[in-house]
């Protein structure tokens, strides 16, 4: 039961930090495209990486909870 609880627990954390680190990601891009127009493209081009970075590390930081909840 307790291995549950820290699942939860667990798996709520990794879901908040990816929120707050893609959320970051596209506020910061937004104010970008907002202050220079012309370089719109490159920048929402080059947001895409650290975002998959992001989703990435919390889909490890997914499998990672699971193996140490059901895995004994």
């Amino acid at each position: 039961m307790d291995s549950l609880i820290l699942l939860y627990v667990g798996l709520g954390i990794i879901v908040c930090g990816t929120a707050y680190g893609i959320s970051k990601i596209v506020s910061s891009s937004m104010e970008a495209m907002g202050r220079q127009p012309e370089i719109a493209d490159k920048v929402s081009s080059s947001m895409f990486l650290p975002m998959v970075l992001i989703e990435s590390a919390a889909l490890f930081g997914l499998l990672v909870c699971f193996l140490v909840a059901f895995v004994k």
